[in-house]
């Protein structure tokens, strides 16, 4: 599973790249859902959290509130990074703080969920205290 968790962030990172690669006229002929730009961002980094914090939970035994933490940490980075990363590509405006604020928010929002779920699926396959 953790093998999985790592190569499937990689591969959500990659998309990303790659989306963020495309021109704004190439993005938008791809938005069939026609989500707005903050929701778009919002979404894809929320479906990156759980992939990051299984990951490093699974890798390293962190404590759930620093797994949560360093997850929310890394994607925003990560987000910071690709919008700089626009400001190169023709048609693209990049360094938007609205696109990065809702990355981070979205980083933030799936981590506290995902940090939730394990604390209750981990909680819930230890085995009972023993009785005096």
């Amino acid at each position: 599973m953790r093998f999985a968790a790592w190569a499937l962030l990689l591969a959500w990172a990659a998309a990303i790249r790659w989306l963020s690669s495309q021109t704004g006229s190439e993005i938008e002929e791809m938005n069939f859902l026609n989500l707005s730009d903050k929701a778009a961002h919002f979404i894809a980094f929320f479906a990156a959290a759980p992939l990051l914090v299984s990951a490093l939970r699974w890798t390293f035994r962190w404590p759930l509130p620093a797994v949560g933490m360093a997850a929310t940490l890394v994607l925003s980075a990560f987000g910071a990074v690709d919008e700089y990363f626009q400001t190169f590509v023709p048609g693209r405006s990049g360094a938007d703080f609205g696109d990065w604020f809702a990355d981070t928010l979205g980083a933030l929002a799936g981590s506290m969920f995902t940090a939730f779920a394990h604390a209750r699926i981990e909680g819930t396959t230890r085995p009972a205290p023993a009785r005096n």
